[in-house]
């Protein structure tokens, strides 16, 4: 038994939408096919089911109980369940463009009033979209490029159909299209850069630099026409992932964020922040002082303060992770604490196991205040979507075991490196997973007979530049030698 295609879709949305989709389903509108009511139920029960693994033989038996079940071949009920994941998908669709759709009703009545000719109702529709788009707080790139399209219905309007001698709005129409391409060149523009300045990779897209780019690069300034707070925050971070290690640069970008991050779109400003951290994040890394600890914990907490880590009130399963581990660096456990009980696993999104997250993330914490037993009996094991945080349950056992001197820690440590040399992880996480194996075994057999020679050369290997996670634990091991 396991999760089917459609359960696992289901399982991503929230309360309100599972009602949504419910009178989706129920619509004859939609779902209009011969086995509609089935459907409907199979939604029922599905839902009702939810968190549980499925069996799809008992599904047949309930829905086609006269047809039998081949284990490990297609079966009817694969038919019905398919026929429901189209249906949800199609909501999917509807749900992802019904705002775009609701934003771009006035242009839509207006195309339709000036191709039918009827100039008294394609003015006061126009007339009212400016004065509704002087409102906006945030405008999107799509919002630009719907802008732009208005203002070129109007042009084409009044140019082909002659109805005023006046201008045509030609200026209008350049005007945002302009800001709508640069807007855009910004965005795409940091995307690339970012990847690969900030993360170092190259794939086969970025080979060729933009040739756009450099225009920009200097000519900014000039387009001030053009400048939306999307456009400038986009552009900042731009001069950012070009001279990552420029203080002025990354000072110049924070008080941006500050002074126009209520502007952008919600998605936008969450990444953007998101990049701030990375950032601030590197530098943490490559300085590797703990006096940075109580800034980034400061920064972190502000952050979450303004709104940027949630999702609808929701917390990501990596951003409780990295918060997690940013209070716990910096020995704020009553914080840390809050955090796990403010967001319980309910309130995890982005995993299909968010209790099991919740509960690694608070062994975490346990271990953290000595609490071994507790931070051992609060681990469940499974594989998670990033197969780092499976791993992060090997690595805390194996810590817990350390430390308690557990006879297990030896089967341990052998099933996370067989664990680790069978994934498919990139090169440098793999070498800095086995590198801490190795210095575990190392310390196992050196620390408790004190051999003074190895265990200097074993703390010079942990405080030098190789691949290697979790340092500190490991430094402290070897900190007088």
């Amino acid at each position: 038994m396991s999760k089917i295609k459609v359960q696992e879709t289901l399982l991503t949305f929230d309360k309100k939408q599972l009602g949504r989709l419910q009178k989706f389903i129920s619509s004859a509108y939609f779902n209009d096919g011969y086995n509609s009511e089935d459907l409907y139920q199979l939604y029922l029960l599905l839902r009702k089911s939810l968190k549980k693994d499925i069996d799809k033989q008992k599904l047949q038996d309930r829905f086609y109980p006269e047809k039998p079940y081949v284990e490990n071949q297609k079966n009817v009920i694969d038919n019905l369940l398919t026929d429901l994941n189209n249906l949800v998908e199609r909501f999917i669709v509807y749900e992802e463009l019904e705002p775009r759709i609701s934003s771009q009703a006035t242009w839509a009545k207006a195309r339709y009033f000036s191709r039918v000719q009827r100039e008294d109702r394609i003015w006061p529709l126009i007339k009212r979209y400016r004065q509704q788009w002087k409102r906006k707080k945030s405008v999107e790139s799509y919002d630009l490029f719907e802008r732009f399209e208005l203002e070129e219905l109007a042009a084409e309007f009044k140019s082909l159909y002659k109805v005023a001698q006046k201008d045509t709005g030609l200026s209008q129409v350049h005007r945002h299209l302009d800001i709508f391409f640069v807007a855009q060149k910004m965005k795409l523009n940091f995307i690339g850069l970012f990847d690969r300045h900030v993360i170092g990779n190259s794939p086969e897209w970025l080979e060729e630099e933009d040739p756009w780019w450099p225009f920009f690069h200097d000519n900014y300034e000039k387009l001030a026409h053009c400048h939306t707070p999307l456009s400038d925050l986009y552009y900042q971070a731009c001069r950012v992932a070009l001279d990552i290690d420029e203080a002025a640069e990354l000072e110049a970008f924070e008080q941006l964020l500050l002074a126009k991050g209520d502007q952008l779109p919600e998605e936008d400003r969450r990444n953007l922040y998101a990049v701030y951290r990375a950032i601030r994040g590197r530098q943490y890394k490559l300085s590797g002082t703990r006096e940075l600890i109580p800034l980034m914990l400061a920064m972190y907490k502000d952050h979450l303060k303004r709104g940027v880590f949630t999702i609808k009130g929701n917390l990501q399963a990596s951003a409780l992770k990295l918060l997690v581990n940013i209070g716990i660096k910096a020995e704020d456990y009553s914080w840390v604490h809050q955090i796990l009980k403010d967001y319980p696993a309910k309130r995890i999104i982005h995993t299909r196991y968010p209790e099991e997250f919740h509960q690694l993330c608070t062994a975490e914490l346990l271990f953290a205040q000595q609490k071994f037993e507790e931070a051992e009996s609060a681990i469940i094991y499974r594989l998670f979507e990033d197969f780092n945080y499976s791993l992060s349950c090997d690595i805390l056992l194996i810590k817990i075991y350390f430390e308690t001197q557990n006879d297990l820690l030896e089967g341990r440590v052998r099933a996370m490196e067989l664990k680790v040399r069978r994934a498919k992880i990139n090169d440098f996480d793999k070498t800095a997973y086995l590198n801490f194996i190795s210095i575990v075994r190392k310390l196992v057999k050196y620390l408790w007979v004190k051999d003074e020679r190895r265990l200097k050369k074993i703390a010079a290997d942990i405080r030098s530049d190789l691949p290697l996670i979790q340092r500190e634990w490991l430094l402290q091991w070897v900190k007088d030698y």
